[in-house]
């Protein structure tokens, strides 16, 4: 019994990070059964013969434990790995650290902008929110700007989505206020030094 528990032999790489489903033994060669359990089904499942890596948004520690049993006899052992993140997720997060909002010298909009509809690395897709449409209304990827008395500044949120996952990421944006509002308050300053002279 202890002999065919053993020599079980599963395909873990010496990095330890399982990337793939496993087959597992079922039975020894001494004419021992050989039983498989999981301590997570959320991160790895027992299917027949097989464990079913259920890869996500982060790397996850898995064990699987196998019991080998001959009549009455039973040993049980246990094998530790490590479940990499779902390789869409990881093209996910390559497409949401790649977004660039290309910002107007002096960092500050005054006219309407662009915004990327696709990942520029992976081609994810993108969808995009202004937290604030007094300030900026978005149309067909385009950021329309209402610009106001003052320099104002806009949240806006992208959501990308590629395969079953979605992330979102925020950007600040900074509008300069209305170039009437500048007129009107050089006017204003131009009266009060004509009454101070």
């Amino acid at each position: 019994c202890k002999e065919d528990s053993d020599a079980i032999v599963l395909d873990i790489p010496e990095s330890g990070i399982v990337e793939e489903n496993l087959t597992l033994p079922t039975a020894g060669s001494n004419n021992s059964q050989i039983f498989w359990e999981s301590a997570d089904d959320s991160v790895v499942e027992i299917v027949g013969n097989t464990a079913v890596l259920k890869l996500g948004e982060t790397v996850k520690d898995a064990k699987i434990t196998s019991t080998t049993k001959i009549n009455d006899f039973e040993v049980k052992r246990e094998f530790t790995f490590k479940i990499p993140k779902h390789p869409d997720f990881v093209k996910l997060e390559e497409d949401v650290a790649a977004i660039v909002i290309e910002t107007p010298a002096g960092g500050i909009f005054k006219e309407n902008f662009e915004l990327p509809a696709v990942g520029a690395i992976n081609g994810s897709t993108i969808a995009w929110e202004s937290l604030d449409t007094d300030l900026i209304e978005v149309v067909d990827y385009v950021a329309n700007i209402h610009r106001k008395d003052e320099n104002k500044t806009v949240k806006l949120v992208a959501t990308v989505s590629f395969g079953d996952f979605t992330k979102e990421r925020e950007f600040e944006v900074e509008i300069e206020e209305h170039d009437d509002h500048k007129k009107a308050k050089a006017d204003v300053d131009a009266i009060s030094l004509e009454f101070s002279t």
